[in-house]
């Protein structure tokens, strides 16, 4: 199911897959430094590369994330609904 595209609207926009997505985002939330871009690929090293690729592209696009040269990030609205403790991982 990886890599396909969902029309049936089960994903949410401009989502490329939720669990990919979901994992990216818990290797973020909490730091106050983000996380070096090869960590998260070495935690994620079981899936394919590409699927962690698209994810970090659509996570940035959403503005959930900030990829800052070799780390991401919160961005500063995730950051703020963290900072609430809005967020439960």
């Amino acid at each position: 199911m990886h890599g396909q595209s969902k029309q049936d609207g089960s994903y949410p926009a401009g989502c490329v897959d939720p669990s990919t997505e979901v994992l990216i985002v818990e290797c973020v939330l909490g730091r106050a430094r983000g996380m070096a871009l090869v960590q998260v690929r070495k935690e994620l090293d079981a899936l394919a590369p590409r699927w962690v690729d698209e994810s970090i592209e659509s996570l940035q696009k959403a503005g959930v994330i900030a990829v800052k040269r070799t780390r991401l990030d919160m961005s500063p609205a995730t950051r703020r609904l963290d900072d609430l403790n809005m967020v439960c991982v």
